[in-house]
Parts: C-alpha cells; structure tokens; sequence
C-alpha cells in the first residue's frame, strides 16, 4: 500500500472537519442528536484562519483519501 504525507491547505478544510467530527464522536462529546451546524462553521472558520500562520497540519494519504 503506497502512502503519501503532505502538509494541508486552505483546501483540505473539508477533510479536516471530518477528521475533527470523527474525533469529536470518538470522545463523545457529540451524538447523532447533537445538531453540529455552528461547531462546523466555527471549526472551517478557524482552520481557514489559521492555517499555515500558527497551525500547521500535515496528512497521510492512502489511495487518494486523506
């Protein structure tokens, strides 16, 4: 299996946020009844504001998916 690390950009937000929600019910600190409308445009706000200023991510891709 061929892997690939990249560091992420404003264009990875989505994928971010996915990987934040995943954490998020991981951790319980949300449910299916849990309405995460404002905690996803909070959570894409910031990424979009800070990323490579003062957070730096980077992603290990697996067949094309993050």
């Amino acid at each position: 299996m061929k892997y690939k690390i990249e560091q992420l950009d404003e264009k990875n937000v989505a994928d971010f946020w996915r990987l934040r929600k995943e954490l998020f019910w991981e951790l319980g600190e949300v449910s299916n009844e849990t309405d995460t409308a404002k905690l996803k445009t909070e959570t894409e706000q910031y990424y979009l504001s800070h990323i490579k200023k003062d957070l730096f991510c980077w992603g290990i891709y697996q067949e094309e998916k993050l």
